[in-house]
């Protein structure tokens, strides 16, 4: 897992390192009212297929996630504005898509950084509204 900027410095972090070591920090400050909050979304985020996954590009991920087929993610959840009103739910699933899970890992991260001072003001009502 080494990058070429690694490679050519040695002590650097990769990407995905450094995304671990954030999410550890992160949830290690977590309460258990922020985790109630949380944890629907990330659940969300987790068990719907990445696109790379779902084509074959990428692994799929050693949880388990719903058995969506390309086409199906394409077809409902993504937001295609010619599309509406018919496929409005895609506002909402379109959250919830993610081309590869590099995409997938960094939306979890902000989720988890940007989502818990806003649970904090909001409350768990404030968040699913």
């Amino acid at each position: 897992d080494r990058t070429l900027t690694q490679a050519a410095t040695p002590g650097l972090l990769t990407a995905s390192q450094a995304l671990r070591r954030m999410a550890a920090v992160g949830w290690r400050n977590l309460s258990l009212v922020d985790a109630k909050v949380v944890a629907p979304y990330a659940v969300a985020f987790a068990a719907i297929p990445t696109l790379a996954a779902a084509s074959g590009r990428e692994h799929y991920p050693p949880w388990p996630v719903l058995p969506l087929s390309t086409t199906t993610l394409l077809n409902h959840f993504t937001f295609v504005r010619a599309k509406l009103p018919a496929r409005w739910w895609s506002l909402l699933s379109s959250a919830f898509t993610h081309l590869d899970a590099n995409h997938r890992d960094s939306n979890l991260l902000s989720l988890l950084f940007s989502a818990l001072p806003l649970a904090r003001r909001l409350g768990s009502r404030g968040m699913a509204a």
